[in-house]
C-alpha cells in the first residue's frame, strides 16, 4: 500500500532505471502532450518507486507510434500526486458509502459513449450486465 493512499494500486510498471520510471503507451497518431490518464499512472508507479527507495525517479511517458516514439516527462509532479492522492480518497469514500456491491452499483454509471468501449467490447459487455441490467 501506499502512503496516505488507503485503496491498493495493482498495476505493472513497464520500464525501471535507477532515476527513472517509465511508461510505454501505443497509439495510432503521435501525442503532443502526456494523455492525463497516462500522467496519473507513471506518477503512482514513481510514488510506489520512492516509498520503496527514499528517492523520486523521473516519471515519463512514451508514446510509440508507427512514425517513430515521443517521450515526455511529467514536470507537474506534485500536482500529480495530490491527484492520485485525492482521487484514493474519493474511492475510499465511496466504498465505505456502499453496503453492498448493488448499492455500488447504483452509484456508479459507465459512460458507454466514451470511445474506450469499442475496443474492449468484452469489459463492455461485463460493465452492461453489472452496472445495467443488474444481473452480476
Amino acid at each position: 500500500m501506499l502512503t496516505d493512499i488507503e485503496v491498493p494500486v495493482i498495476g505493472f510498471i513497464d520500464l525501471h532505471y535507477p532515476s527513472e520510471v517509465r511508461e510505454l503507451k501505443s497509439s495510432a497518431r503521435p501525442r503532443w502532450d502526456i494523455v492525463e490518464d497516462h500522467a496519473f499512472q507513471v506518477v503512482a508507479y514513481a510514488m510506489a518507486i520512492r516509498q520503496e527507495t527514499g528517492e523520486w525517479p523521473k516519471a515519463v511517458v512514451d508514446y510509440i507510434t508507427p512514425q517513430g516514439m515521443k517521450s515526455y516527462r511529467v514536470v507537474e509532479r506534485n500536482r500529480w500526486v495530490q491527484e492520485v492522492v485525492d482521487t484514493a480518497g474519493q474511492i475510499r469514500e465511496l466504498l465505505a458509502s456502499c453496503e453492498s456491491r448493488e448499492a455500488l452499483c447504483s452509484k456508479v454509471r459507465p459512460d458507454f459513449s466514451r470511445w474506450i468501449w469499442r475496443y474492449r467490447p468484452n469489459a463492455k459487455q461485463f460493465a452492461l450486465k453489472h452496472f445495467i441490467d443488474g444481473n452480476g
